[in-house]
């Protein structure tokens, strides 16, 4: 299309609409058609709907419930506060059972 515009004539003749369309658009000439063909059938006032992507929410890996998530979220607090360094699992493992 962009040719067209420098040599000053129409790359594909006026008279191939669905072919145009296609060239710019950038799908197939058989989606063109379809969607054609789905507009012909459609009643009038209707609109088109363009199919939506189920989105999968990754599932939380812990059944743990809000409080048990605060004891360890403050044993980790803790933990930092009084040894001056990041636990690791088997130290925060060790730490609630302590408190638990």
């Amino acid at each position: 299309m962009k040719r067209k515009k420098e040599e000053g004539e129409p790359v594909i003749p006026l008279s191939n609409l669905r072919e145009r369309v296609a060239t710019a658009t950038g799908v197939s000439l058989s989606t063109v058609k379809r969607i054609i063909k789905k507009g012909k059938n459609k009643p009038e006032g209707a609109t088109f709907s363009s199919p939506r992507k189920t989105i999968e929410k990754p599932r939380s890996k812990s059944d743990l419930d809000q409080f048990d998530e605060k004891m360890i979220r403050t044993v980790i607090y803790r933990f930092t506060e009084t040894h001056q360094c990041r636990p690791t699992l088997p130290q925060i493992l060790e730490a609630v059972k302590n408190e638990g």
